[in-house]
């Protein structure tokens, strides 16, 4: 059923994208991938050069997305006086917005481990618990896993969850390895030490199943 509601619900989507964007297949096929994720319509000859110059995950629905959704989702209800202060209300509309992208954008195994993860955390700012990304990231793994087990052999939810794994676990040790007096050096240290630490752990992955 839930399957049944995304495909729906991106469908739907789809609909309106048509109507609104200029009759270019190559700009839809963009247009339709950025926003919600859906790929089917990209130009081959397109996708070739994303992947040749290393760029295609720019044109792919991620956690990411996700992530910047939830930052600006929870800034403008935070802007709001009668939800300022009350987290419940606050936590209730922000996983509204995420769980209805999630739906829109197909729920793939990516996007759907962000917004189990979001969710966890924002269950624990409702109830004033502290939050532990590592325990939501373990928790959201074991509710996934729980609805479908064949998850686990998705290449997409297997890479999520290393690339997740890696920044929690490496990126502080990367960065103090590499900490510097100068404001401007560690700013650009903290982002070099995400996207190091994401990658060492989904290299073995990515070496087997795309030998390069």
């Amino acid at each position: 059923w839930f399957i049944q509601q995304c495909v729906l619900a991106r469908d739907f989507s789809l609909q309106k994208l048509k109507l609104a964007l200029p009759n270019d297949k190559k700009i839809f096929g963009i247009a339709e991938a950025l926003l919600i994720g859906y790929q089917y319509d990209l130009d081959s000859d397109l996708m070739q050069v994303y992947g040749r110059i290393g760029v295609v995950h720019i044109i792919a629905i991620s956690g990411l997305h996700v992530g910047i959704l939830f930052a600006v989702f929870w800034w403008i209800t935070g802007s709001f006086p009668l939800l300022k202060n009350r987290n419940w209300f606050r936590c209730f509309f922000v996983l509204a917005f995420l769980w209805i992208f999630t739906i829109i954008s197909g729920a793939s195994p990516s996007v759907l481990r962000s917004t189990v993860m979001f969710s966890v955390m924002l269950f624990g700012k409702a109830f004033d618990r502290r939050n532990n990304a590592i325990t939501a990231m373990f928790f959201s793994a074991f509710l996934l896993l729980a609805y479908d087990p064949f998850l686990f052999w998705n290449l997409g939810f297997q890479l999520s969850y290393l690339a997740v794994g890696g920044i929690l676990f490496l990126q502080k040790p990367i960065y103090s390895a590499f900490h510097s007096k100068y404001k401007i050096l560690n700013r650009i240290n903290e982002m070099l030490s995400v996207t190091i630490a994401a990658q060492i752990t989904t290299l073995p992955v990515t070496l087997y199943y795309f030998h390069q």
